[in-house]
């Protein structure tokens, strides 16, 4: 793992102990019957790949496909689900496997809030991301571009390790919105990013 996303883990892991001290959010009078909540999501990424045959480049990379499922599970902890797909290519040079890789999947976190302030209490989550990753077109170029080595192409099931940072607004009683940074990182080789997304709520 890079040592960015070392950090990153390793910060949200002692927010997680030791600076949640409760929610802001626990059911309000007037609340809808169900507390289901579906939605939609975008976002942007930066995604690079850990490929068993060698170093890949980043890839910014839109995000246009998230379906968001989130409701409380126990206490004041909520589960957030999502499924998902997305697609990128990687650029290749004589040290970068360059590739084409579409990937969907299904991920499931438990989040927690604190409280910042009167006006935002964000969520904290830690969970796992299940996805089936297919790559494609890998090769290396030499410096003057042309093909220096190709390599087969390959299909894997890849877990990860996912932390992300919540914030939403409520715009009326029915419809939410809000936006979600998040880490994604392999368990083994697989696909490591830092994402951005917005997303929009509704009870179910």
């Amino acid at each position: 793992m890079k040592t960015a996303s070392i950090f990153f883990v390793l910060a949200l892991s002692v927010v997680m102990q030791f600076a949640v001290p409760g929610s802001a959010h626990g059911a309000a009078i007037g609340m809808p019957e169900s507390t289901v909540r579906i939605g939609y999501g975008v976002g942007l990424a930066n995604l690079s790949i850990e490929d068993p045959n060698g170093p890949t480049a980043s890839e910014s990379v839109f995000q246009p496909f998230r379906i968001i499922v989130t409701d409380w599970f126990r206490g004041d902890v909520r589960y957030w689900g999502e499924f998902y797909y997305q697609d990128a290519t990687l650029s290749a040079s004589q040290t970068s496997i360059g590739q084409k890789v579409n990937q969907y999947g299904v991920q499931l976190s438990a989040q927690r809030s604190f409280i910042v302030n009167a006006r935002w209490s964000p969520w904290l989550g830690v969970g796992i991301d299940l996805s089936r990753n297919d790559y494609s077109s890998r090769h290396t170029v030499d410096a003057d571009g042309f093909l220096q080595s190709r390599f087969a192409n390959r299909s894997e099931t890849d877990l990860g390790l996912i932390f992300n940072l919540v914030s939403e607004t409520e715009l009326n009683e029915e419809w939410g919105m809000g936006v979600k940074l998040e880490q994604r990182l392999p368990i083994s080789d697989g696909i490591e990013q830092l994402s951005l997304s917005v997303f929009v709520l509704n009870y179910f």
